[in-house]
């Protein structure tokens, strides 16, 4: 081995490391309502902070593949991926939301973030832009933040994640509890799935 490569695979074992130590030191890990460190290989529901009112699943619009990522009385599990090349998810990691099993629907399971002109506010939803032809996508990364013992999910909508909204609830005349931009956060916690 040269002494150039040799200096060049030092170079990129010390990046390696001083990556994840970045990662380390700027966000804790996410757990699971057992203190388990959620991980990418596992499904979770995503439950309310408040017990026993129901989870995060998705509902359907009156448009064939559009979906909306709603609360109600059951949650449907999820699967995450990360910025970090490591399993465990960190807060301030930016995540990729995705279902594992919507029942009839083949196109993506993976959360965006879409604006249509019935809506008041920015929501999530599920699949990507060829599903919403007439929406706008706004474009983003989400992330998990830690409140206490509790969790909220973030949207930012630039890389130096400078301008981010909290995710909460928005419930509009009384119809179904969407997920979306609200600026209040709804708290959540996770659970990891047993099948």
């Amino acid at each position: 081995m040269t002494t150039s490569s040799s200096l060049l695979n030092l170079f990129f074992l010390l990046l390696t490391f001083t990556i994840k130590l970045k990662f380390a030191i700027a966000g804790g890990t996410v757990k699971d309502i057992d203190g388990n460190v959620l991980n990418i290989t596992s499904k979770y529901s995503i439950l309310p902070s408040i017990e026993n009112h129901g989870g995060v699943t998705v509902a359907k619009t009156e448009v064939k593949n559009q979906l909306l990522v709603v609360l109600s009385s059951s949650a449907l599990p999820v699967t995450f991926t990360d910025s970090n090349s490591t399993k465990a998810i960190l807060t301030d990691d930016i995540v990729s939301v995705n279902f594992t099993n919507i029942p009839k629907y083949n196109g993506s399971s993976s959360w965006i973030v879409i604006y249509d002109k019935s809506a008041k506010v920015p929501y999530v939803a599920v699949g990507s832009a060829k599903d919403y032809p007439s929406h706008q996508i706004k474009t983003g990364t989400f992330k998990i933040e830690s409140i206490g013992a509790l969790y909220k999910f973030v949207f930012c909508s630039d890389i130096a994640n400078t301008s981010c909204k909290d995710v909460g609830v928005y419930q509009e005349n009384g119809g179904i509890k969407r997920l979306a931009l609200t600026g209040n956060a709804s708290l959540i916690k996770f659970k990891k799935d047993s099948i």
